[in-house]
């Protein structure tokens, strides 16, 4: 049972090393600026098999050999191959009916690290291959360096410094009398602002100027009486004299 273990095991090992090699190769330059491109796969489907091996790696790590062996333990082992299970362990056991797979070769064989190795890889090479299957089938690969394209090249919004969002809440010609109508507005409140300031200045200029104009007349004022002031005291002064 071995031997044809060892030849699953080589046959995977050689589909596991020939599907790795087929994604590692050197990067090809994107003509989309800011892409790049391995084996005509996009960020986001590299991304999408990260995950793949990832849970593959983390599912391989997580398994343990004494789960096949417990497992081996609880099932009962056939009439049939009652003959494949030494004697003394018969013995030792004495009831037929508490032999398990776990006291026949065969299958104790089958739980042992290299065995248990053998099967992962068979099942990591039978994942990879349905996954590939899928992603053939979906044309995910098309779809995703479309997607990763689309978000690589969103257009500017006019006026503005800033990339349309890759699903627009409305019609572009919607967002932007928004966006202008929202500077509109900003502008209106300043110059609103400016607005208030000047008046209270002007304001305060024309008190400035009533107080300096009511000065001034009183100026006048006291100018006119000390004028006639100066004129009665001349003619006075002028009769003296003559008489």
């Amino acid at each position: 049972m071995k031997p044809s273990m060892n030849n699953t095991a080589t046959n995977s090992t050689n589909q596991t090393s020939s599907s790795s090699s087929s994604y590692v190769r050197s990067p090809i330059q994107s003509p989309v600026q800011g892409l790049t491109y391995v084996n005509n796969e996009g960020p986001r489907m590299r991304r999408f098999r990260e995950v793949l091996n990832r849970a593959l790696n983390n599912s391989k790590e997580s398994v343990k050999q004494k789960w096949f062996t417990n497992v081996l333990r609880t099932v009962k082992a056939p009439e049939r191959l009652h003959r494949q299970i030494d004697e003394r362990r018969k013995k030792r056991k004495r009831d037929s009916n508490s032999l398990t797979l776990s006291d026949i070769p065969a299958f104790k064989a089958m739980v042992q690290e290299d065995s248990i190795d053998n099967i992962l890889r068979d099942v990591t090479s039978n994942i990879r291959t349905s996954f590939d299957q899928i992603v053939k089938k979906r044309k995910l690969v098309t779809k995703l360096n479309r997607l990763d394209k689309l978000v690589n090249e969103q257009p500017v919004l006019p006026g503005t410094n800033e990339r349309c969002p890759p699903t627009l809440k409305d019609a572009p010609e919607n967002i932007l009398r928004a966006k202008r109508i929202k500077s509109k507005q900003t502008d209106l409140e300043r110059l609103k602002l400016l607005l208030k300031k000047e008046e209270q200045r002007h304001q305060k200029l024309e008190e400035d100027v009533a107080k300096e104009k009511e000065i001034a007349e009183n100026c006048v004022n006291m100018l006119k009486v000390y004028s006639d002031k100066v004129q009665q005291t001349h003619i006075a002064a002028t009769q003296h004299i003559l008489a």
